[in-house]
């Protein structure tokens, strides 16, 4: 999986350790069905290539975007 991403994302998210739990549990949710045999489940290239096209087109991730859906995912599940 290419990681072209961390250098923005990881410190944004480090900034802000209320997202952390969120950030696990929405990277669990995207791991591969045997994901269990590797010490790091990581979503498969082809997968991640096609999550990022749908969610950002042709442009760059955007951290804010990405930090925006941790928070909505969080206070969904604390309303549940």
């Amino acid at each position: 999986m290419s990681n072209d991403y961390a250098p923005t994302l990881v410190p944004a998210l480090a900034a802000r350790p209320w997202l952390w739990l969120e950030a696990l549990r929405a990277g669990w949710a995207h791991r591969p069905r045997t994901g269990w045999r590797s010490w790091l489940p990581l979503p498969e290239e082809r997968y991640w290539a096609w999550r990022m096209q749908t969610a950002f087109g042709d442009g760059p991730m955007v951290v804010d975007e990405v930090l925006a859906v941790l928070a909505w995912r969080r206070r969904l599940r604390r309303l549940r």
